[in-house]
């Protein structure tokens, strides 16, 4: 093979192409390649291990409602802990232990029913916050849609 050919071929493989590649896939295929990669990593480390570092991951990357409960907290000086597990249910958004309260921000795409990420979310979560109040916790559930902390978490905490 030429140099020419060569440089034309790779000419596909640049970061750009593959951004541009990336954007044009569904959600439907991006969410099936992500759950394929997640049973893979569960299969090579277990389960624990992939819980523990997608835990660590969205501690350094909290999306743009995270970013707003962590300003109001720290604005009122009320300490917290991101992404910790509790209970052995699953890892909770925001847990201000010496208060026994756990924040949890729903957002549309984890917390509504839907075929990608399982048709009973809202069932999902009412058991979850069962177990965490038979063991003792406050859960406060904030919803993305029209946020307010001021009346969602001044009210409460």
């Amino acid at each position: 093979m030429t140099t020419l050919a060569k440089s034309r071929r790779g000419a596909h493989f640049t970061p750009e192409h593959q951004r541009r590649a990336q954007a044009a896939r569904s959600y439907e295929s991006l969410a099936q390649a992500g759950r394929k990669g997640y049973d893979a990593l569960v299969m090579r480390h277990g389960v624990e291990y992939v819980q523990q570092n997608a835990a660590k991951w969205r501690r350094k990357h909290p999306n743009r409602y995270e970013r707003q409960v962590m300003e109001w907290l720290e604005d009122r000086g009320i300490n917290y802990q991101r992404d910790v597990m509790i209970e052995n249910v699953r890892y909770c958004d925001f847990v201000l232990t010496y208060r026994g309260i756990i924040i949890e921000v729903d957002g549309p795409i984890w917390h509504t029913n839907n075929a990608l990420h399982g048709e009973d979310r809202e069932g999902r979560d009412k058991r979850q916050d069962k177990i965490l109040t038979d063991a003792g916790w406050r859960v406060i559930r904030i919803s993305t849609k029209g946020m307010n902390l001021d009346k969602q978490l001044g009210e409460q905490l």
